[in-house]
């Protein structure tokens, strides 16, 4: 009797295990502490000394749930025989007993790739947790916190522009118009948002940690004033991911500095370079519950251009930007008032006070984000460039809230996971209850593509 492989062995499942097993090692490092550097050492002291201790905790005190609204949303997305994107989002506001809901759905026609299609539906959820947030602050429920899955910094750092959807074109405007409000009507109602971000790639501690080793290093070598500008001016563009920034350029620099002496600088750029998040570097070199040093973070990235822009020449920005956006608005005077108006309050609004917190030795982090006047500081986005370490501010306050609400491993946060369960677009749910009720209403029968070995439809989501 012949067995085939695959009979015997469904999906090549003894390769994999063999694969798995040679690799584990290696992967298990990658996922959990990221790429090795010389110079571990020195951010291991950094880390270390910018982890703290959790402050004491009296459980007793806090036995009631804090007065928190809890935000976030799902979105599915199908891909139609005809090239056009069909999408769900839906998004879901939890406050005790009280449900705030919202559900929108669309079309989009469109020759935007992908990435396009996938950028704009997760800025279009986004807009419609803002919105469902929006609604439960207006209901006259009595917060004092709103938790939002996700980063407000990145929020921010959005880029207005565009979008390639017919019809949609000025979205971006009514996004950060909604976001702005949003965050003004908390501080008008004393409600603070808080930002939790489960799954993070940021690097923003490991590049504060890198500046300081940078500059401790340019401090020892001294050189002249063209290459300290130039070292620190391809150091800032590596940060920001900007393109032809190559290091190996400045080997050429040993034959003025002496062989070897820019090694730890070329190390610092190179390590510049990789991606090993905040969340790897912590488990990396932390023991135990714990929180980071807090960040203020401003305008960061191409943010100081973008702010200044909106604050000196906000209309230039608009017809530079928004040019289809113009052509598609009815009134495009108006339209140029509008977008205007929301472009030049940004710069205004408050910096973000960003750390991460490990509530649970067998947790992973999360990343926390609140507006800085929620600590009594007074700066906005205009008056930070980068970011600015606050070794003295005390986040005890939000720190009771999320340990009230830690739930262990599986539920890092009650009320997020509670809302998240409530509001997720499972598949069964999109293809089964959804579509059929759309095709009933429409009559006919959506030309869904096929994807081999699920009949009814692709899913991304």
């Amino acid at each position: 009797m012949i067995c085939l492989v695959d009979a015997c062995m469904p999906e090549f499942l003894d390769s994999f295990a063999e694969e798995v097993e040679l690799k584990k090692t290696y992967l298990r490092d990658i996922l959990t502490k990221g790429v090795s550097n010389p110079l571990d050492p020195d951010i291991e002291v950094l880390m270390l000394r910018n982890w703290h201790n959790l402050p004491p905790f009296n459980v007793d005190l806090y036995l009631d749930s804090p007065k928190a609204i809890a935000v976030d949303g799902s979105l599915a997305k199908r891909l139609l025989s005809g090239g056009c994107v069909l999408y769900i989002v839906r998004s879901m506001a939890l406050f005790g007993s009280k449900r705030f809901r919202r559900l929108e759905f669309d079309i989009l026609t469109s020759r935007a790739g992908g990435i396009d299609v996938s950028r704009y539906v997760s800025r279009r959820s986004e807009y419609v947790e803002h919105m469902v947030a929006m609604d439960a602050l207006e209901s006259g429920v009595d917060a004092d916190f709103l938790l939002i899955d996700g980063s407000f910094h990145s929020r921010l750092m959005a880029v207005p522009q565009d979008i390639p959807f017919e019809g949609r074109r000025r979205f971006m405007i009514d996004y950060f118009n909604m976001f702005c409000e949003l965050l003004n009507t908390c501080r008008l109602r004393g409600v603070i948002p808080v930002g939790v971000s489960k799954d993070s790639r940021v690097t923003l501690l490991r590049d504060y940690f890198l500046s300081n080793l940078l500059s401790e290093e340019l401090g020892n070598l001294q050189p002249s004033p063209e290459d300290y500008a130039e070292i620190n001016r391809t150091f800032q563009s590596i940060l920001h991911r900007r393109r032809g920034q190559r290091v190996k350029r400045f080997r050429l620099l040993e034959s003025k500095y002496g062989v070897g002496k820019l090694a730890r600088v070329m190390q610092i750029l190179l390590e510049a370079k990789t991606l090993r998040s905040d969340h790897q570097m912590i488990l990396r070199y932390t023991k135990g519950s714990g929180y980071s040093t807090p960040l203020e973070l401003g305008a960061y990235g191409r943010g100081p251009e973008l702010i200044g822009r909106y604050e000196r020449e906000p209309g230039e920005y608009v017809a530079k930007y928004f040019p289809e956006a113009m052509d598609e608005a009815e009134d495009p005077k108006g339209f140029m008032e509008e977008a205007t108006e929301v472009l030049s309050s940004i710069p205004s609004l408050s910096t973000i006070v960003s750390f991460h917190i490990r509530l649970d030795e067998r947790d992973t982090p999360l990343r926390i984000d609140v507006p800085s006047w929620a600590f009594g500081i007074n700066r906005t986005l205009k008056d930070l460039h980068g970011f600015a370490p606050l070794q003295d501010l005390d986040p005890t306050k939000i720190i009771a809230m999320l340990r009230t609400l830690f739930g262990g491993v599986r539920h890092y946060n009650i009320l997020l996971t509670t809302v998240d369960n409530d509001v997720r677009l499972r598949r069964n749910i999109v293809d089964g209850t959804y579509l059929p009720i759309l095709e009933k209403s429409l009559g006919l029968q959506l030309p869904i593509r096929p994807v081999r070995g699920y009949r009814r439809g692709w899913y991304v989501s």
